[in-house]
């Protein structure tokens, strides 16, 4: 929750839900999604820490090199 995702470069805060609300997109449903089967520390967790390894990236050079898809 801290400290608040900042928006680089003037651009759109990429692969997040909701910009306002930076809800993270961390998987696509069709692919990769989570079930109550899968333990939150091996999936969630790992996937947010992944996703904010990219934001730094991204907020330092403006390019996300993280993959995804077209929301």
């Amino acid at each position: 929750m801290e400290p608040e995702l900042i928006i680089a470069h003037g651009k759109v805060l990429p692969h997040v839900y909701s910009t306002p609300e930076k809800k993270l997109c961390l998987y696509y449903h069709d692919n990769q999604g989570w079930t109550p089967s899968k333990l939150i520390a091996n999936t969630i967790l790992l996937w947010a820490s992944e996703w904010l390894y990219h934001y730094e990236i991204w907020v330092a050079t403006g390019v996300w090199n993280g993959g995804g898809t077209v929301h």
